[in-house]
Parts: C-alpha cells; structure tokens; sequence
C-alpha cells in the first residue's frame, strides 16, 4: 500500500506540474482568467484509463459502416416455423445485394434437411462478487455509477451489517466458511422471496466446490455475501435493497446447480445452397432460476440479466436427415455493420480489472486481476476524478471523452505513462511485493526512473542512463568466454575477464523492460530464455511479449516460437 501511494503520488505530481507547464496555454487547456493556465492533471492509473476511454471513442467516430445483405429462410415443420441463414464455407453474408438475389431467386419451395445434431450444454453459476463485478452488474441493471454502487454497499457493510466487507478483489470463499453455508442460507430464506431457492439448496446440498471456495484465492477478504443480519430488521432504502438484492442471488445461483441446456442446428439445402438454423432449449434452470422471474420483470425495461444472458435462440422442431421442409418465405434483409460501443461505467471497469484486455470468460478474467489498472476500492474514485476534472462527460450510461480529454491523450499517446500494459505490470509487481515476492526498493528504483524519464521527455533533454537492477549474476558463466563471471556494472552486466580481452555485456534494460533475474540467469546458461518475458515496449509505444536468446555474436534478439 505503501508503494503504490508513494509512486501515484511521485509519478502524478511530477508528470501534472511537467505537462502543466509545457502545455496549460495551449488550447483548448488555456484559461484566461489563470496566468499559467489550467493543470493538466495526470497519474499512474488515471492516464491509462483516459486513453482506454479516448480510443474507444475516437474507434467510434472513425468507424465507417458497411453494407451487406442476409438470405433468410422461414421454414415450416407442422404448426412450427422458424429461421434458417444461408452459408458458404464460412462465409453467411453478401457483400453486393445482387448476389443475394441470384441465390434467392434459383431457390425452390422446399428445402432438404442434411443434418440434425443436438448435443447438451452446462453453464455454470456465474461466480460470487468482488467489487468490481457488483459495480458492472449494478451499472448495467439499475444505472448506477460505480461510485454510487460503492457508497450503497459499504452503508450496507458499516450500518446495515447485511454484507460482508464491500471492497474485495476476490470472488472466492474461504473454506473455513463452508461449514457456515447452510445457516446462512437458511437465514435469508426466511425473507419469502427467497424462501424457494433456500428450499431447493437444502435439498440438494452444498458441494465444497474449487470455484467458491478456495483459500489461495483469498488475500485479506473474501467475496461479498450476505450477513446473518435480517433484512427485515432493519430500515434500508430501496436502493440499498436493490444492491443487498444482487449480492444475495448472487449466493444463491452459486448453489443452484448448473443451468442445463440443449444446443440444436440443422443444416438444409436447396438448389446447391446451404442454410443453417440454430436452437436452443433450457432442460433444467438450474442458477438461472434464482433470476429468472427478475429477468422478465427487467427485460420489460431493455435491460441485460444477470451477466450470462446472451439472447436465446429458439427451440427448433424434431426432424430427420432427408426430410423435406416447406419454405414459406425467403428474406434478404439488408445490415450494416455496427460500430462498437462508447465505453459505460461497466465497460470500462471490466477493461480497467484487465488492463485493457478485452475477456469475457470470468475464469480468465481472474487471472489477469493481479495486472489490472488500480484496485476494486479506487476504480470509482478514478472514474470521478476524470469527471471532475473535465476530461470525461455522462450522457446517460455513456462515458463521454471532453476535448479536454481528446487533446490530453493526443500530447502522450506516445509516452509509457499512458500505456495501460505498463500500468498492469506495476500493478503485478505491486501484488508481488505484498506476496513477499519483489523488492519494495528495487520498485521505487523503477518508479523513480520512470518519472525522470517523463520530465527529460517533455523537456526535451536526454534521460538519465538506464538503471540497474539490484540484483547479481555472479553464479553466471561468461556465455562468450566460458570462463569468466558475469559482474555488474554501472548501466549492464559483463564478463569478469574484459581485461583478458572477453567483451560480453548484457544490459538489463531490453526495450524499456527491466528483465527478471530468472530470464537472464536462464539466457546466460542455455543462450535462450525459457518463457516469454512480458512487458516490452516497441519504438511505436506498443506492449509485447516475447523470448529471448543469444545470437552468434552473443547479442540478444527477441524470437516469438513456443518453448
């Protein structure tokens, strides 16, 4: 905790006074009515995530969209019809509408079944809350800004004592709560809307299952759940309820079972072209029945569900291969490609958990949480601070970049302290130091580097030499010698016999990433790195992977190959 305040306010202070200088009377920063102009505010956490929100946008505004056109088939089955789209290879769209017409029109009035597959499908329940994930729903379903959702579920926390700790970044139980389950669940079946998934959990039993409770999964609190305390007992706003709602389903879904489904496609053909149809029928609700009265109730609004609702597709009817289907109408509806969205609260939290990484799976989303921009308890702050500072606006759900904040973003796309893989990086390194896995000082070292790095840059003078780690390679051979130990230096490592004449060095320092001590010591003895080191930067400013290894002249050169 300590070094990240200390490098947020290192970085931030010295980067806002920096660009402030350099850039505050230019438009559209300058203010007439301050000698030096308006402060360019700029941060660790907060630059990325402008930049996330600015190309989001400016994608928006240069997307051109195109046209194409769709060959749909009604087909009737008895007293069933439904949909089937033309396909070729991969291909299920036209680009010119008379080539959709010249399909059409050498159709006939049946269409052939070539296949009928079905096969069973498990979705599991969606994972309990952290933070971050109750604020996306809470966005989505009720509008509610991240920073409202926050003050609602800590009010819940502090006065109501309904919910556990709000401000978790896991959605994970302790296993020492497993024995606690069924009281808890009991607890809250007593308010009546609850009462028929309590019933069903005790039937069905609680399963000590890895994906709600796991202890390597917890740091210091666990996901949200409700609290032994009644709701019923105390005075809480509908608001409030509205929160305490989510994140009681939530628990419930978690031990409803899986939502078992039924995928179905038929395949037909007429006139040498082919049509697909695609179906899908709920067997047995399972978690989705925990939502699924408040999901209809929701839907009346446009609103999405529960996280995992995609929309259905309808039950197709029973038929066989060679079966012959009247078609009743054949449709070639014309479609434009669709722009991405401009980022809501939601969205952008979820890029901010994954440091601009776009996932939807829930598991890897929890793998990427050590990389994120920020934390579960500072997201919303950030997200006000850019309002309040002009940078962002709200129109409705959407997160509007300013000009303000367009032209901010256009003076340092180019520059580390925008890049949300290096702030992901950071954050690893932080969670790493926590873990008792990093040097605290080592950190502040690269910290302080970065931010001399930002002042010589935008003055415009040459950056102090890199820096070195603190570390040693002495348990090394020289990889050119094969003799000599590797030392260190004042801005690279060597080979102990450069006095004999043996000219290795190896700078840490490989594309503005500070290589980890296991890399090198793996590069020196094998002449190729293991793994792929994370974290370079491209002249472009552009993050990337890679492994590395020694040329014939031991130089190091990056190479793309898996191990």
């Amino acid at each position: 905790a300590r070094c990240r305040s200390e490098a947020d306010w290192l970085v931030g202070i010295n980067a806002t006074q920096a660009f402030t200088l350099k850039y505050g009377q230019q438009a559209p920063f300058k203010d007439p009515n301050q000698k030096l102009g308006q402060p360019l505010s700029l941060g660790r956490v907060q630059t990325p995530v402008l930049k996330l929100l600015v190309d989001r946008y400016l994608e928006v505004k240069a997307f051109k969209p195109e046209t194409y056109w769709e060959l749909i088939l009604t087909l009737e089955k008895g007293d069933q019809s439904f949909p089937a789209k033309w396909f070729r290879d991969k291909e299920d769209r036209f680009q010119k509408e008379e080539d959709g017409v010249a399909v059409r029109d050498k159709l006939s009035e049946k269409a052939v079944v070539k296949a009928a597959n079905k096969k069973p499908k498990q979705e599991n329940p969606p994972m309990l809350y952290d933070l971050t994930e109750l604020q996306k729903d809470a966005n989505k379903r009720y509008n509610f800004s991240a920073q409202k959702t926050l003050d609602l579920a800590q009010a819940l926390y502090e006065t109501y004592k309904t919910v556990t700790y709000p401000r978790t970044d896991s959605r994970y139980l302790t296993e020492d709560i497993f024995p606690l389950m069924g009281d808890l669940i009991a607890n809250v079946g007593q308010v009546s809307t609850y009462a028929p998934f309590a019933a069903k959990i005790k039937v069905r039993g609680i399963k000590m299952e890895k994906r709600f409770f796991n202890d390597a999964k917890v740091s210091d609190h666990h996901a949200i759940i409700p609290t032994e305390t009644d709701p019923r007992s105390v005075n809480m706003s509908r608001e409030h309820y509205m929160i305490y709602d989510m994140i009681v389903r939530r628990m419930l879904g978690a031990f409803m079972g899986v939502c078992q489904k039924e995928l179905s496609e038929i395949v037909l053909e007429d006139a040498g072209e082919t049509f697909r149809a695609k179906g899908t029928m709920i067997r047995e609700l399972g978690w989705r029945e925990v939502y699924f009265a408040l999901d209809k109730a929701l839907a009346k609004r446009k609103v999405t569900d529960s996280g995992k609702g995609k929309k259905e597709e309808a039950e197709l009817p029973y038929v066989e291969v060679g079966e012959s289907l009247m078609i009743k109408a054949k449709d070639l509806p014309k479609k434009r490609t669709k722009a991405p969205s401009i980022h809501t609260e939601s969205s952008i939290l979820g890029m901010m958990e994954t440091a601009g990484k776009e996932m939807e799976d829930e598991e890897m989303r929890e793998a990427m949480k050590d990389k994120g921009l920020g934390t579960p308890a500072t997201r919303a702050g950030m997200i006000e601070r850019l309002l309040q500072r002009g940078y962002v606006a709200r129109d409705k759900k959407k997160l509007v970049p300013t000009e303000r904040g367009i032209a901010l973003i256009a003076l340092v796309r180019d520059r580390q302290i925008s890049s949300p893989d290096l702030t992901g990086d950071w954050e690893s390194r932080l969670h790493k130091i926590a873990r008792g896995e990093y040097d605290a000082t080592q950190f502040m070292r690269e910290v302080r580097h970065f931010t001399a790095n930002i002042i010589y840059n935008v003055k415009g003078i040459r950056p102090p030499a890199p820096l070195m780690p603190n570390y040693k390679l002495e348990e090394a051979t020289c990889p050119k010698c094969k003799s000599g130990k590797i030392l260190r230096g004042k801005r690279a490592f060597g080979c102990s016999r450069y006095k004999e004449g043996c000219d290795f060095v190896i700078a840490p320092l490989i594309a503005g990433k500070l290589v980890e001590k296991e890399h090198l010591l793996t590069l020196l003895e094998t002449g190729v790195s293991e793994a792929f080191v994370q974290g370079f930067t491209s002249r472009k400013g552009k993050r990337f992977d890679a492994r590395l290894r020694l040329t014939e002249s031991f130089k190091v050169e990056f190479f793309f190959e898996k191990g």
